[in-house]
């Protein structure tokens, strides 16, 4: 790989407004986007079951699920659930724990490592919701993808033209 910025595809171009036909590539290659939100795969949590349809419905509604996608909507899905159960661990335990002898005696005291794992998982989450725009920053540079539901209401002259 040669030095400088990783390359776009055409249709984050397209959807952070930055397109243009003279740099395009040709014969790109296009995900097939999914008529149908797809059931969440085995193994995910329970936070992570609700990401997926959340993530899911919001990319379908856009125009942007592709079921090349799904192995990294499901792998954000992952990362969000181990998030709550770890934030979970450190509600439970505190953030703080004491390591006890055999005696019962407070040897020291140290961080609950699911701080670190809570942490972590948050991290990856948040790498992996960059590439989807989920998150605030994100979302600013995208715009609806071409299969995308127009919630905008049409004007009095579209409808009687038989629009909705």
């Amino acid at each position: 790989m040669g030095p400088g910025r990783p390359a776009k595809p055409t249709a984050v171009k397209v959807l952070e407004g930055t397109y243009r036909p003279d740099r395009a590539m040709p014969n790109e290659v296009q995900p097939d986007l999914l008529a149908h939100i797809p059931d969440p795969p085995e193994g995910l949590g329970e936070w992570g079951v609700r990401e997926w349809g959340v993530v899911c419905r919001w990319l379908h509604d856009t125009g942007n699920l592709a079921g090349t996608d799904l192995s990294l909507i499901a792998a954000y899905c992952n990362e969000v659930s181990n998030y709550w159960e770890y934030d979970a661990q450190v509600k439970a335990k505190g953030a703080v724990i004491a390591i006890k002898s055999k005696e019962g005696l407070v040897v020291r005291v140290q961080k609950n490592p699911f701080t670190g794992l809570r942490k972590d998982a948050l991290n990856e989450a948040l790498k992996l919701a960059t590439q989807f725009g989920f998150t605030p920053a994100a979302r600013t540079r995208l715009t609806m993808g071409a299969g995308a539901v127009d919630t905008k209401p049409k004007s009095k002259l579209g409808k009687l033209m038989g629009g909705n």
